[in-house]
């Protein structure tokens, strides 16, 4: 399955947008746009589907006119064909086909009143929201199993018995137990006939325990695999490797044993069972929490009498963006599995990971990929939405390689990517133009150059082989992004503002041995940083706008920075600022 796109109307500050995505299951799929265009509206339209329909807070619906009704509308396809999903306020039938769970940030700001000298004093303050992990805690009713017990239906030969106590703490048997298991039909006159027989014979064998689980298969093991549940409940018991289950035998021992123990329990069997599984769920998350908390507090799970099984935090202040956002998305994750009971599951992660230092952002994607995996292991479909405004080039440089993560790009932009100009990038590494692209072309350098030859003889389109010609197609490139509005190349325009600003400051230096040696320092902030040492006030904007001229140009064949390099240009600030530079 595919979802193809996304339409989304009157949700915060989107009044109508379709998104073209053709999402990826089980794979990263990175929405990507800058800040200001709408992604929190994305989550929200997610987060607001109820069981029946889309239900908006009233601060979020779009220009908080009621009459704006909010709609979000899926177009997937799949081996059956073309499906279309829609949730409106009257219906909803997106959670027919998909579970959806959003995750964005727990801040959330804060205000206190004091009095100081009789005057209200108003403070602001950030607070991180408690998580809830599980709304109630279940009644602590224990399984009470004692192997000593068992073996005394057994007589003298209790020692047939092998201690199943590692099974009834193992949190992915007992759900497989609640989920696999029918009770009812192992607690039949018929088969509890057949077991108490079976048990009475025992107590004639003579020998170790061995020799009684011999006699014990030879006369009952038949008798046994005559009922479908008890094989299906000695089968499931065989796929946990438990040291003192050795043999076929055992496993219908240990089936034996459940049995007597749900007989005795009755109705706490299941609370039995729950209570366990919770307790295997707490310390799962306490020991995942603090294998990733870094930080001076200890933070776990607290039990609560009303909210149930919680997170709570230190303030705001006291702690890290970076820890905060990698523990919370952990934890955040590690809630959302139980959310995902269907074949097919969104996941959208909000801006969650915008503060991550490059550790953090590995245990990020550590996670997110750990999660995926799981739900694959599930035979399920997970889609992996994650809502940021960071170049793509930050995921790929750690666990999400160019193989995995799917990157699409949310806000349309008016640019194209120069094939021509590319294949010269690419080639920027060669000996034979090495030198000469990088002072002559990428660079502003006092002379020009023509490298026809060159070029030719690696390929490259001889058109663009004069330095001065290649300078001017740049600066047309920047005229139609700084004035026309029209289509542009954004790393042409990169390459205009590096060579203006490189000229700007060589031409203050005013000392022909200063521009020599301006000349020959290699990158664009090293150049303006020598200026600056050299006594030249080099103006603040010019350094600030490095994060478009310090893109990073050393490409590897088929990379292309284009887009992403345009969404920082479409940036009105940035754009402002380099109009400034070139008025």
């Amino acid at each position: 399955m595919k979802i193809k796109s996304i339409e989304i109307s009157n949700v915060k500050g989107i009044g109508y947008q379709k998104f073209d995505l053709d999402l990826e299951p089980n794979k990263p799929n990175l929405l990507v746009a800058p800040n200001g265009f709408g992604k929190s509206s994305f989550g929200i339209a997610f987060d607001s589907l109820k069981r029946d329909k889309i239900e908006l807070d009233k601060k979020h619906i779009h220009k908080k006119d009621s009459k704006n009704l909010p709609s979000l509308k899926l177009e997937v396809t799949s081996s059956k064909g073309a499906l279309t999903l829609l949730a409106d306020s009257n219906s909803n039938n997106i959670t027919d086909i998909f579970d959806v769970v959003v995750i964005n940030s727990p801040l959330r700001p804060k205000a206190q009143s004091f009095k100081i000298n009789g005057i209200n004093i108003n403070s602001a303050y950030l607070e991180i929201e408690p998580i809830v992990l599980l709304s109630t805690i279940p009644n602590k009713v224990e399984f009470g199993y004692k192997l000593s017990n068992e073996k005394k239906a057994f007589g003298e030969n209790g020692k047939i018995l092998s201690d199943i106590s590692e099974l009834l703490s193992c949190s992915i048997f007992l759900s497989r137990l609640d989920k696999e298991i029918s009770f009812s039909k192992l607690t039949g006159k018929k088969i509890n006939k057949t077991i108490s027989d079976a048990v009475i014979k025992t107590k004639s064998y003579k020998g170790t325990a061995d020799d009684l689980k011999l006699n014990f298969g030879k006369d009952s093991l038949n008798s046994f695999k005559e009922y479908d549940e008890l094989n299906n409940l000695a089968k499931l018991i065989s796929q946990f490797k438990i040291e003192s289950l050795e043999v076929e035998i055992d496993y219908y021992l240990a089936a034996i044993q459940i049995i007597n123990l749900y007989n005795s329990l009755g109705n706490n069997f299941k609370k039995a069972l729950n209570y366990s599984l919770y307790l295997n769920e707490k310390a799962d998350l306490i020991d995942t929490i603090d294998s990733v908390n870094t930080t001076r507090f200890t933070i776990k799970p607290v039990e609560h009498k009303k909210k149930g099984l919680i997170i709570e935090w230190p303030q705001g202040h006291e702690i890290s963006n970076g820890e905060r956002d990698v523990l919370s998305l952990i934890i955040l994750l590690i809630k959302s599995r139980k959310s995902f009971s269907k074949n097919n599951g969104i996941l959208i992660i909000d801006e969650i990971f915008d503060y991550l230092d490059d550790a953090n952002l590995v245990a990020f994607q550590y996670f997110v990929t750990n999660f995926i995996e799981k739900m694959i292991d599930k035979g399920k479909n997970i889609f992996p939405i994650l809502m940021t405004h960071l170049d793509p080039m930050v995921f790929n440089q750690f666990c999400f390689n160019k193989h995995k993560l799917k990157v699409h790009y949310l806000q349309s932009v008016n640019n194209f990517a120069s094939k021509e100009l590319l294949k010269i990038i690419y080639n920027r590494e060669e000996e034979l133009v090495k030198d000469n692209l990088s002072k002559h072309f990428f660079h502003f350098y006092p002379t020009d150059i023509d490298l026809t030859a060159d070029f030719e003889a690696l390929g490259l389109n001889k058109d663009w082989a004069d330095s001065a010609k290649f300078r001017k197609r740049n600066f047309r490139q920047l005229r139609a992004y700084l004035i026309d509005n029209t289509e542009y190349d954004p790393i042409a325009v990169c390459l205009a503002i590096r060579y203006h600003i490189e000229k700007l400051v060589y031409e203050l230096l005013n000392n022909p041995d200063l521009q020599t040696e301006f000349i020959e320092t290699k990158t664009t902030k090293e150049k303006l940083e020598f200026s600056a040492r050299k006594g030249i006030r080099i103006p603040e904007i010019l350094f600030l706008l490095g994060i478009v001229y310090n893109s990073p140009l050393h490409l590897n064949q088929g990379q292309d920075i284009s887009v992403p390099l345009s969404l920082k240009m479409e940036n009105k600030t940035i754009k402002k600022m380099i109009n400034e530079v070139f008025s």
